[in-house]
């Protein structure tokens, strides 16, 4: 990309070409083009090259969780920001679009829309591996590549297309050690409510990704790569005739649900990433005090609440208020209620609050030594002002004793004035009388 259509404080976005940030696009700020010398990522592989240094918005710093990550680039990995999206709820399938998940853009390809109006939901489609999440319009936006200047759009997907299109997903896989010690193939997985896999079950592990590039901590889950046995998108029972809505199913752990299954939603929320890691298995025992008729919809609430929380505390930052993650702890022990497990959320809102406590201790001891400084300065002024009107008490005293005596000498001023003035009238006179009678 050419710096001529760049300039410091311009919007980019930034394609990382690394393990776990492959495909994405991630947006940032251009500040500079450096010369190869003051390049030390392994980005510019070039010698005698400039790259771009640029600040990422999303990406932040390993080692200060409060700074957002900067570093040199190779310009080939730079674009200019695409023009935003307003045409958010008009995606049909087929549509190759850019979805945006864990802090980035990923390109994929719409496979089908659920729902209808402004409650609109969109299947997306990922390559490498092949997966699929539900996103709500805002995160989706047609996708573009910028080729020689200009923004060109690719053709709508068809079926026959669709294999090996290449697109990658926003999860990346590795080898990990479980807790049987046999290793097995994972893919690590950040769930929000607009951005839900419509399938495989999971298995859960609470980790922190080490990554390659800053970001703050985030609660993830570790997918298997084959689909166990038996697993199923299932509903609770109906405890009148034991007939389940149409199109859902029904577990052991449902059988005690105070309310019969029947809506059509349930299908597509159990069948999302979020719920099965870690697996929610809700009791919902505090709606037998509610009206029967709307328990079902108070359930589905606190479905819908449980996946809010995840994206909310998932993208929770260091400067976020400590109001907010109270707000969002006092829900999560509501829902804990209800028989959601909530740990791995919980313990990324508290790790939040630590974060919040160290900065606050941390900016509380600057505060006290400026104050520290700014008391002893105050000390030091007084002192002057002090002085100075001790000085000000010996000049009042000075003037007192002087008054009298200016008076006295104003009087003989005015007497001297007087009596010269009678010298000069008898001198004038004398010089009259010698010019009429001269000798």
């Amino acid at each position: 990309m050419a710096t001529s259509t760049l300039t410091s404080g311009s919007t980019v976005e930034v394609r990382i070409n690394e393990p776990g940030f492959d495909g994405a696009w991630y947006t940032a700020t251009f500040v500079a083009e450096v010369k190869s010398s003051q390049t030390t990522k392994k980005t510019c592989h070039k010698k005698n090259t400039t790259g771009y240094l640029v600040k990422y918005k999303t990406l932040l710093n390993d080692d200060n969780l409060f700074e957002p990550l900067t570093e040199v680039v190779d310009p080939s990995f730079v674009r200019p920001s695409p023009t935003p999206n307003n045409n958010v709820k008009g995606f049909e399938a087929g549509d190759v679009v850019d979805a945006y998940q864990r802090d980035g853009w990923w390109v994929g390809v719409v496979k089908s829309v659920i729902g209808e109006g402004g409650f609109r939901k969109f299947v997306v489609e990922f390559e490498n591996p092949q997966e699929e999440f539900v996103f709500d319009g805002s995160k989706l936006r047609l996708h573009a590549d910028w080729i020689d200047g200009r923004w060109i759009m690719p053709p709508k997907k068809t079926a026959e297309q669709d294999a090996g299109s290449g697109f990658t997903t926003p999860s990346r896989g590795k080898m990990i050690q479980s807790s049987a010690g046999n290793k097995r193939n994972t893919e690590v997985i950040v769930c929000d409510e607009d951005s839900s896999p419509v399938e495989h079950e999971t298995v859960i592990t609470r980790t922190r990704v080490k990554r390659k590039r800053g970001t703050t901590p985030k609660v993830v889950a570790k997918k298997p790569t084959a689909l166990p046995e038996g697993s199923s998108c299932s509903s609770p029972p109906n405890h009148h005739d034991n007939t389940a809505g149409a199109g859902t199913t029904t577990t052991d752990y449902q059988h005690n649900w105070p309310f019969i299954k029947r809506s059509p939603l349930w299908a597509a929320m159990e069948s999302c990433e979020l719920y099965l890691t870690p697996p929610q298995k809700p009791h919902f025992s505090p709606l037998k005090e509610m009206k029967q008729d709307c328990r079902e919809g108070l359930a589905i609430a606190h479905m819908v609440t449980y996946a809010n929380l995840v994206q909310s505390l998932s993208d929770l930052q260091p400067n976020d208020t400590v109001d907010t993650i109270n707000t969002s702890l006092e829900a999560l022990s509501e829902l804990e209620t209800h028989g959601f497990d909530v740990g791995s959320i919980r313990d990324r809102a508290n790790n939040c609050l630590f974060l919040k406590l160290k900065a606050c201790k941390d900016t509380r001891k600057e505060l006290e030594i400026e104050l520290e400084k700014c008391d002893h300065e105050k000390s030091m002024v007084e002192k002057e002002v002090d002085e100075l009107k001790v000085k000000m008490e010996e000049l009042t005293v000075k003037m007192r004793v002087l008054e009298p005596k200016l008076a006295q000498i104003a009087a003989k001023v005015k007497t001297k004035e007087e009596e010269l003035m009678r010298v000069d009238s008898d001198l004038e006179l004398v010089v009259n009388m010698f010019a009429a009678n001269p000798q």
